[in-house]
This record gives structure tokens, sequence and C-alpha cells, in this order.
């Protein structure tokens, strides 16, 4: 009852906002801010149109307080059908890319993988009960070069390296670097299929199968994100807390602007869209973000690492 209330007051009443500012597709945990994704080197799709860029914004506070209303916008996609979700966008909310062959389509190579923070989440999975022996680390590499309608893309070396627990309901993003990011970008424009969030899911899709609707928590691994951890600190701040150790972690409400503020910042708007794009009652359906919780990796060393989860419903 309550998400049916929430549901058409999202509908009705949000519409408008949402003419106010477009929602980003960021490639999240790659050290970028709002990027520029160089679509114009090839035909946009209409499918595509939802992964069009907001203005770049380079003030610390403006961007905190733009990812305040960008998780709220987040917030009001995630519990409406498509349907409703792409009526409130104002373009296809649903991605395009749900079959699995699409990512050797796109020149992505599939190998296995052994975490570089698998110690950041031992006591995350603990406190989980969730089991590592079922962890399956997978590297997705957009290694070679790729012809999709007619264009020939070449090899951009962007990485998606991930772990996937389907009993537990987990997935890592441990290791990244957007095919947009990389030196290679520069020269041309990259495959079609690139997003965070639609490569991974394809990943998660294949290995769940049956099960792909288990979606519990999707962990932020080592996070060097500047913006991200500015922002972060910023929500510390305004709680009065600070951030530390695993023991001392914290946890953000999705009824916080501080959590709201983290769910659109780069790290956390893509984990938004995953569940966003992907609606269909034979993939995740319709689920919602209860909260995120934040905590420092080694955070006696010099150089503590920002780790974040969000618990998904």
């Amino acid at each position: 009852m309550a998400i049916t209330r929430f549901k058409r007051a999202a509908f009705v009443g949000l519409i408008a906002a949402f003419s106010s500012l477009t929602l980003g597709f960021y490639d999240d945990q790659f050290g970028v801010t709002n990027r520029e994704i160089g679509y114009s080197s090839y035909p946009l799709t209409d499918q595509q149109q939802h992964l069009l860029p907001i203005e770049s914004i380079n003030d610390s506070r403006k961007i905190a307080n733009t990812a305040v209303g960008k998780g709220q916008k987040l917030l009001c996609l995630l519990p409406v059908s498509a349907q409703d979700a792409t009526s409130i966008q104002g373009s296809p909310s649903q991605s395009p890319w749900t079959d699995y062959s699409s990512l050797q389509a796109n020149g992505w190579s599939v190998e296995d993988y052994n975490a570089v923070s698998e110690g950041a989440f031992d006591e995350l999975f603990e406190a989980l009960n969730i089991d590592p022996s079922q962890n399956v680390g997978i590297s997705l590499d957009q290694d070679q070069t790729a012809t999709v309608v007619g264009q020939t893309y070449e090899i951009s070396e962007g990485r998606y390296r991930s772990v996937f627990n389907v009993e537990g309901g987990v997935i890592v993003a441990d290791d990244n670097l957007s095919p947009t990011k990389t030196e290679a970008a520069e020269s041309g424009p990259v495959v079609p299929l690139h997003q965070w969030s639609d490569v991974v899911f394809l990943q998660w899709n294949h290995i769940a199968a049956s099960n792909v609707g288990n979606l519990k928590y999707i962990f932020r691994a080592l996070i060097t994100n500047e913006d991200t951890k500015s922002m972060v600190d910023e929500a510390f701040q305004r709680k009065g807390e600070t951030i530390g150790a695993w023991e001392d972690r914290v946890v953000f409400g999705m009824d916080t602007e501080e959590g709201q503020a983290i769910l659109g910042s780069p790290n956390g708007s893509g984990v938004a869209w995953i569940l966003i794009n992907h609606k269909d009652n034979n993939l995740l359906g319709i689920k919602t973000i209860q909260s995120v919780t934040v905590w420092q990796v080694d955070s006696d060393s010099p150089n503590p690492g920002l780790a974040m989860y969000f618990t998904i419903l």
C-alpha cells in the first residue's frame, strides 16, 4: 500500500521536477566526475536516451546539493513500473542490453578474477551471514575490436572487475575503469555497450540465472572518486560523525539527505540505474534501496580506503 501511494505521488508530482534536471548516467567508481560520453560520434538510439549526461558542476557544494536532488529523483524511479519510470523520466527507462551475447559483440572478454580488495569485505560478509565460498570473481575487459551496426570500435582497455555471490545476493564492484575514461578512448568513440550498470548486470543475469531477482546488496570497494569522497565527508559532517573502521560504520537511510546525496554520487547512481533499467519480472523486477552503509578499510593506515554497500529491498 505504501509503495502504491508513493508510486502515485512520484508519477504525478515529479514529472515537472524531472524537466528541470536531466539525470546523468555516471560511469561509477572509475575516478570520474560528470562525464562527456561522446555519443555524437555515432547515432543515439531511442533506448539510449537515458544515458545522456548532466552538465558538469565544479563547485563542491553545488555538486553535493545537486547529488541530493539527483538521489531523490533516482529514488522516485525505483518503486514504480517500467512504464511509469519512462513517463516520469521522459525517455525509455529500460536498458536495451538484455542478451548476454552482447558482451562478446561489443568486444568484452570474460575471465576469472581474484579480487584485489577481498579483505575489505570479509567483515561485511560475516555480518550479513554470506558464505564467501560462493563468491565468483569475474573480470570483464573491453579488449577486442568490435563492429556494431556497421561501425568499428577499437579496443578501449576498459574493465569492470567484480565479485558475484548469487546465494547471498551480492555484487561487489571491485576494480573498474570505464571505457570512456581510458587513453584509448581519446582517439575515438567507445563501444555502445560500455556502462557499468549494463555490463555488470549482463554478467549477474548470466551467473544468477533463475535467481537473478535475488539481488540484495551492492558493495563499492575502495572508492577513489573525489566527488564521491567529498559527498561522503559532508554527509558525515552533517551527521556529526567521523568515518571509521567497520565496527564504527554508519548507516544513512534513503529518507535522509545524506543518504540521497551518496546515492546521487558517481559511485551511488550506478547502483540505482542497475535497478531502474532492469525492472522486467524476468529480470530484477521492481526494487528499492533502503540505505547505504559507509566505513573505512585499513582505517589505521596513512591512506585508508573508503567502502560502502547499498541495501536493496
